[in-house]
């Protein structure tokens, strides 16, 4: 249609229209969405050889910023939410109080007092966390541009100084972080988008819906996202680091 049509070259008069491809699904009442397409559908009122567009519907990949012609749209359920996430590795510190694996919520509002964890459990030198369920429901925040909710959970070694088998703040003492390389790692969990831009920005951004592992900080050059294959040789110890060190003064 001639309205969906926008200018972007006013010497040449190239208009395009552009569309973007998803699959939605409903429940009470509440959309979400399932997938979006990697590739977006663009008209063009004119043929452009110089960055490859043909006249008529084409192709274009936002990842590599090309034209390509138009053909069969893959729909990929690629925001399918994680509802499960497994992790794991090695805790080498030993020492006659008993130790134990807790997962905090970065939430600040959530209230020491009433705390509800979704990970408390005795760690072992190799040790495993299986998060199945949502965190609760204070346990979410909205993200810094207020588009979705977030979850973020932090797990740390304790020792159970007062023996009660549950980590009390006050009571016990925390330790250490669980690392990949020497940064800490958090699960976090992503609710699913409910707007078309915030989808796609999951999508460029390669957020999944529901649980992710991410590192607390980013070394230069390194994807905030853990890697699945390395969800399992996380180590908890001395060296790991729950923020970027500061640059040493010269």
């Amino acid at each position: 249609l001639e309205e969906e049509m926008q200018v972007v070259d006013s010497d040449s008069g190239l208009a395009v229209a552009a569309y973007v491809g998803s699959v939605q699904w409903e429940d009470t009442g509440a959309a979400a969405y399932f997938g979006v397409a990697e590739q977006w559908v663009i008209y063009s009122n004119m043929e452009v050889v110089a960055v490859g567009i043909n006249e008529g519907w084409n192709f274009f990949s936002p990842a590599t910023e090309t034209f390509s012609s138009f053909s069969n749209l893959a729909m990929p359920s690629n925001l399918n939410p994680v509802d499960v996430l497994s992790f794991g590795g090695s805790y080498t510190q030993s020492a006659a109080v008993s130790r134990r694996l807790v997962l905090l919520p970065t939430n600040p509002k959530s209230t020491a007092e009433d705390l509800k964890t979704v990970w408390d459990a005795t760690i072992e030198s190799q040790w495993t966390c299986d998060l199945v369920d949502a965190p609760p429901e204070d346990h979410f925040y909205l993200n810094a541009d207020k588009t979705f909710l977030i979850a973020g959970e932090i797990p740390f070694s304790y020792a159970d100084l007062d023996k009660n088998g549950e980590y009390d703040e006050g009571r016990d003492s925390l330790e250490f972080g669980a690392c990949v390389g020497d940064v800490a790692v958090a699960a976090m969990f992503f609710t699913s988008p409910d707007e078309l831009a915030t989808a796609l920005g999951f999508q460029v951004a390669g957020i999944r819906p529901g649980w992710m592992l991410m590192r607390l900080w980013t070394p230069e050059g390194v994807s905030p996202f853990v890697e699945p294959g390395d969800y399992l040789t996380l180590q908890i110890g001395k060296n790991c680091l729950l923020a970027e060190p500061e640059p040493a003064v010269k």
